[in-house]
């Protein structure tokens, strides 16, 4: 792969052989072929070079799932099973669709004893797959069903686990003369190579320590096949003599389409004062805008523990629109990125703010707010030309309409994540069964992406808010999702000096949240 192409060039994200499924099977919703199933899945995860230790959990937590969609689903026994088995970038997926409709759980009834028989079971499963696999997502498909999506992440080496010393490719102060002699002019920017993974690791790890949120990040391997992939795409600017002064990433976000997110744009201390971070940025839009017509605007997310990375938003011409909080665990230890007690040096977890650029402009269109948080999201938008009409109208659900609603659940971090496309007549109680599932598995802080374009958001927002959810902000969209973002928070609280924000809308929205915030989560 040449330094300024390669397959992250040319092909599209989404559509690449790494991201269809491999293995596509329909079979009876019979407990009787589970044995075929767990036989031909095991052969999926050996071929996709799973080691032994994750064979030997791939088994039973497909087992779960496919369990979990025959007995517990009060489906209809002739609809097949559809069986998706798909490689990523950290290693592969399995997908299980059934046409079955899951339990209603009441919110009110968390005390396991008064759950039913089968209740216990199904939520007894749920946790046994979430601490075998890497990751579970549940996605409700409307009339096509309901997924359930497990991942399983190959055994690769993080830049932590590499010789300990300064790198051959990142030379410091003491190993590199010429720094001080680099001027703007000298820095070039193009695709990043394999030959590069492991100094861009090095970036992220020495800019961010073992606190960015990305995990995959941390891993060259990972770095290496995402980019072959098309997954995300990864750029580097270097200096003539070939050392990787920054970097930057840009990836599509999983829950708002449209928007792709501008990630790790770091620069090593040495090369702070040549402009890397804005070449770097320039480089990696013009990039996107040539290669994907889908690129509507761009979020990027900083950290709220010191205001540098903040301030590289506002200079690339980004603008805050709200908070993500506890973003990332204090105790959190990637693979070989403990140091001392295996404890981060952070107070709290750390939380960030979330910044968008606008790339391509919105079309006219009605977003429907609480009235209560209409002035600060006037006061969002008004950074952006938008012509948008905002409506605080408490609408009803529409009697006639189901209620689309995906939940993510990424337990390193300890994280939910509930995306709310519509609202139907449907909406309290699948609401209710989503979080229920999420708060089971142990999250610490769950966050809902409701979209401002269902006349019923005001009315669902404050239903939320009054199981404790507490407004954050927005994220400009598009003109299929356009989310207002609620948090809640299970016994984590966040300190305002430990959060820092620098810049003026900014301030104006952590003020509010405050003001709002029922259980005092933001003292």
């Amino acid at each position: 792969m040449s330094a300024g192409g390669g397959p992250a060039n040319t092909a599209r994200r989404g559509y690449t052989s790494m991201n269809r499924p491999a293995l596509q099977l329909s079979v009876a919703s019979d407990l009787k072929y589970l044995p075929a199933i767990l036989s031909l899945v095991r052969e999926f995860g050996r071929i996709r070079g799973l080691s032994d230790n994750k064979l030997r959990h791939l088994q039973p937590a497909v087992e779960e799932v496919v369990i979990n969609a025959v007995q517990y689903a009060s489906g209809v026994d002739e609809e097949p099973l559809q069986i998706r088995c798909m490689e990523i970038p950290q290693g592969l997926s399995i997908s299980v669709i059934d046409k079955g409709r899951p339990a209603i759980v009441d919110l009110t009834r968390f005390e396991h004893e008064l759950l039913s028989e089968e209740q216990r079971l199904e939520q007894l499963g749920v946790l046994l797959m979430s601490g075998m696999s890497d990751r579970i997502e549940c996605r409700n498909l409307g009339m096509g069903g309901r997924e359930l999506r497990i991942e399983f992440h190959l055994d690769d080496d993080s830049v932590a686990d590499l010789p300990q010393g300064p790198s051959d490719s990142i030379p410091t102060r003491q190993n590199s003369a010429n720094i001080q002699h680099w001027q703007p002019e000298d820095v070039r920017v193009d695709a990043m190579i394999p030959d590069d993974a492991i100094a861009v690791a090095e970036c992220i790890f020495g800019a961010y320590g073992y606190t960015y949120p990305k995990e995959d990040l941390y891993y060259p391997e990972r770095l290496i096949r995402h980019q072959q992939s098309g997954s995300l795409y990864c750029a580097v600017a270097r200096m003539p003599d070939g050392v990787v002064a920054g970097t930057g990433i840009i990836d599509r976000n999983p829950v708002v389409p449209g928007l792709f997110e501008m990630e790790a744009l770091t620069t090593r201390q040495e090369y702070r004062s040549l402009g890397v971070a804005r070449k770097v940025a320039d480089f990696l839009i013009e990039h996107e805008i040539r290669h994907d017509p889908a690129l509507d605007g761009l979020l990027m997310e900083s950290v709220t523990n010191h205001c540098f990375s903040q301030k590289i938003a506002r200079e690339n011409g980004f603008s805050t629109t709200g908070f993500f909080f506890g973003l990332v665990p204090e105790t959190v230890c990637f693979k070989g990125m403990e140091q001392g007690d295996g404890k981060s040096a952070s107070r709290q977890r750390v939380s960030s703010v979330l910044n968008v650029r606008r790339i391509r402009p919105w079309t006219e269109s009605s977003l429907y707010v609480p009235e209560k948080h209409r002035n600060i999201i006037e006061r969002i938008y008004s950074q952006f030309q938008v012509p948008f009409q905002l409506k605080s109208i408490e609408a009803a659900p529409d009697s006639n309409e189901h209620s689309l609603i995906d939940t993510i659940y990424i337990g390193k971090m300890g994280i939910g994540i509930v995306r709310i496309k519509s609202i139907g007549h449907d909406f309290s109680a699948l609401l209710k069964q989503r979080i229920f599932q999420l708060k089971s598995r142990g999250v610490q802080v769950l966050s809902v992406y409701l979209n401002m374009l269902e006349p019923a958001a005001p009315w669902a927002a404050g239903l939320l808010e009054t199981h404790g959810f507490v407004f954050t902000g927005v994220l400009p969209g598009n003109e299929q999702f356009h989310p207002l973002l609620l948090q809640w928070f299970g016994g984590v609280t966040f300190a305002v000096d430990c959060i820092q924000v620098n810049d003026e809308v900014g301030r104006a929205v952590l003020q509010h949240v405050r003001k709002h915030d029922p259980s005092l989560s933001i003292a």
